[in-house]
């Protein structure tokens, strides 16, 4: 079985011995590549859209031959428009965080983004939300990927997929680093200005109608 992440982080023989220690982490990260990237049964979710997310993602944190290589995934699902917003939309939202509040970068909403269509650019919108900052992954934030069209279970395995990116990728830097490669200097980025308020609403389906949302931390189970 090919592993993606020893694929992307050289790692040295040494290392991939390490990493063989823990044969079952090694063997879940790769089934969750599978899962999330290649499903037997993508659904409405598609190859194009998961390519276009993970790219995007490896782009904003420039990882960049990780970004190279799902750019190669995306290249071969979707026709040269598409890949060219796409690359637009990473070069717009490279950026520097966090961002404590505010500052939502909303992409489709130039000319260079305009073929993202509107449910690629919400899923952009969720994905560099969850990359700078979190905090702000609201109900009206989720209403937005609602309003754009992904269904909840979409929107579940586009949550997964953007979680499982980041750590996928840090792996790949950590590797590399016990590897004793330094890698390539990043150039500095600047922090991207965005807009306070979104627009972005609650939908019917955001929450269940019973749900009740602590307003401070509680170590007690929230029952959901």
């Amino acid at each position: 079985m090919t592993d993606i992440i020893n694929e992307l982080s050289h790692a040295s023989a040494e290392v991939q011995q390490l990493r063989r220690a823990r044969q079952e982490a090694q063997d879940n990260a790769q089934l969750s590549f599978s899962a999330l990237l290649e499903p037997a049964e993508p659904g409405e979710f598609t190859y194009a859209e998961r390519y276009a997310v993970a790219a995007f993602s490896a782009a904003v944190y420039q990882a960049g031959e990780a970004a190279d290589f799902y750019f190669d995934l995306l290249g071969d699902e979707a026709d040269a428009d598409l890949v060219a917003a796409v690359r637009a939309a990473s070069q717009r939202g490279v950026s520097t965080g966090p961002y404590y509040q505010g500052d939502f970068l909303i992409f489709g909403d130039t000319a260079a983004e305009a073929a993202l269509g509107k449910r690629l650019a919400a899923a952009f919108d969720w994905a560099h939300l969850l990359a700078f900052h979190p905090k702000d992954a609201s109900p009206q934030a989720i209403g937005h990927l609602d309003a754009a069209g992904w269904s909840a279970t979409d929107i579940v395995s586009l949550s997964q997929l953007v979680a499982f990116l980041a750590f996928q990728l840090r792996v790949v830097h950590g590797l590399r680093v016990l590897s004793g490669e330094e890698g390539a200097a990043r150039p500095a980025a600047e922090r991207a200005a965005g807009v306070a308020d979104p627009s972005w609403q609650v939908t019917a389906n955001t929450l269940q109608p019973d749900t009740v949302l602590p307003d401070h931390f509680v170590n007690h189970s929230l029952g959901w």
